[in-house]
């Protein structure tokens, strides 16, 4: 269903693009002899070539901000799909644009540093529903038939909901309630995060092509990354007797952040068999690679409340910062095949 709602959103770019072209009846007079003969569909010098992928890939992730948090994706393979249009006009110049998603899983999430639980060594987390697309779109230059430069930008989302925390101990979420001849006791412990990259990668890059091979090497150098990773503590509890009752909640709640740019490396290679009716069946393998080094911010908030029927109430709470050299490195891996019409 993920992937589905993916296709839902990037296919209406790309089925505008295919409709400025073949909505008139001569350019779909134009497309049905073209596509009969497996030639490439021009019209008024205008050629296209829809695309749609389908695969697997492998991510790895890692956020660190020193002696505060270090996260670690695990078990991140994702079923992935995606579709693009590829346009070439007359002369040098071409567009494309493309969109990429995966099917949400759950993965696991390991937490080998954080403040609360500092006693533990590591803290293990399902990644709930991880959610990965990116949409972009280029401009290329033909140099020869063999090789052109292109330019484009990049638009990469990344979440995750991380639940059911749990050390070596046990689960960390509980509820706990004690009852004797006098009243009863209730505790509530409650921990929550979560996980979002937000990324505009602007890039440069080559493709290659030959009879029946594409490469691409694209390089982004000032990927601009806005990456949290919120999370939170809500504690509570209530004790209530014959002679007094009272209640208690604390809150805390932590922020770590970083806003700097990124080093952005891809590769792609793909390869084609022709297939009747101008349809190509191909194979394609990627590699990325993302890495952000610099100042990071470790936010803290804390709320304690207490009330009671005998004794006066009261409220505080506190807030702390924390600056220091965070970093974010994240890589994906994968292959899968294609289908490329030749209109």
């Amino acid at each position: 269903m993920g992937l589905l709602c993916f296709f839902r959103r990037t296919s209406v770019t790309c089925l505008l693009f295919v409709g400025l072209f073949v909505i008139t009846p001569p350019a779909i007079a134009q497309f049905l002899s073209a596509n009969a003969a497996g030639e490439p569909f021009s019209y008024h010098g205008i050629t296209f070539q829809p695309e749609a992928f389908a695969g697997y890939e492998k991510l790895s992730l890692n956020f660190n901000l020193p002696a505060t948090l270090d996260l670690q994706f695990q078990d991140a393979g994702l079923w992935v799909g995606g579709v693009g249009l590829q346009v070439d006009c007359p002369g040098r110049l071409g567009f494309a644009v493309k969109g990429w998603g995966n099917a949400k899983k759950n993965i696991s999430v390991a937490a080998r540093e954080e403040p609360y639980f500092s006693s533990f060594e590591t803290v293990m987390w399902t990644g709930s529903k991880l959610q990965w697309w990116t949409l972009e779109g280029s401009v290329h230059y033909r140099a020869s038939a063999a090789w052109s430069v292109s330019a484009g930008l990049r638009r990469d989302h990344l979440s995750v909901n991380l639940t059911n925390p749990r050390s070596k101990f046990g689960a960390l979420n509980y509820d706990e309630v004690r009852v004797d001849p006098f009243g009863f006791n209730m505790y509530s412990l409650r921990y929550r995060s979560d996980f979002s990259s937000k990324l505009w990668i602007p890039y440069i890059g080559l493709k290659l092509r030959g009879n029946k091979y594409k490469a691409s090497f694209l390089v982004g150098p000032y990927a601009s990354a806005d990456t949290t990773a919120p999370a939170g503590i809500l504690n509570k509890g209530r004790t209530e007797s014959v002679f007094f009752s009272f209640d208690f909640s604390q809150n805390v709640t932590m922020k770590y952040r970083v806003h700097k740019p990124a080093v952005f490396l891809e590769g792609d290679f793909r390869y084609d068999c022709p297939l009747s009716g101008g349809v190509n069946l191909g194979l394609w393998f990627t590699g990325n690679y993302l890495n952000l080094r610099g100042d990071g911010a470790w936010d803290l908030s804390d709320s304690f409340q207490l009330t009671s029927n005998v004794f006066p109430g009261f409220f505080e709470s506190r807030s702390a910062s924390r600056q220091d050299t965070a970093s974010y490195t994240r890589s994906m891996v994968g292959g899968g095949v294609s289908l490329a019409w030749a209109f």
